[in-house]
């Protein structure tokens, strides 16, 4: 594929093809549009940045829902711990 024709593709990419390309081709994509100096309506650099910003958000959004998970699960262990604890104490008097 040539470079126009790559350019072209960058800059009027529907959102539902740029939601599936990889993060080395959506860099690539950017600096290929921030290289041209056109004033047209189109597909910007900033687009394809926003589309970056939200995949690392899921990805940390991911990582608080794990962690979130975590904390309950151990919350919900250590209660257990705790009244099996207390109970024994109650039934040692």
């Amino acid at each position: 594929m040539t470079a126009p024709d790559e350019l072209e593709r960058a800059l009027y990419a529907p959102m539902w093809e740029m939601r599936k390309l990889d993060e080395a081709t959506l860099v690539a994509r950017v600096d290929l549009i921030q290289r041209q100096s056109t004033l047209r309506v189109m597909r910007t650099a900033d687009d394809y940045r926003a589309e970056l910003d939200r995949r690392e958000r899921e990805r940390q959004n991911m990582r608080l829902e794990w962690l979130t998970w975590v904390l309950a699960v151990l919350t919900v262990v250590l209660v257990v711990i705790e009244v099996s604890r207390l109970m024994a104490d109650l039934m040692v008097d």
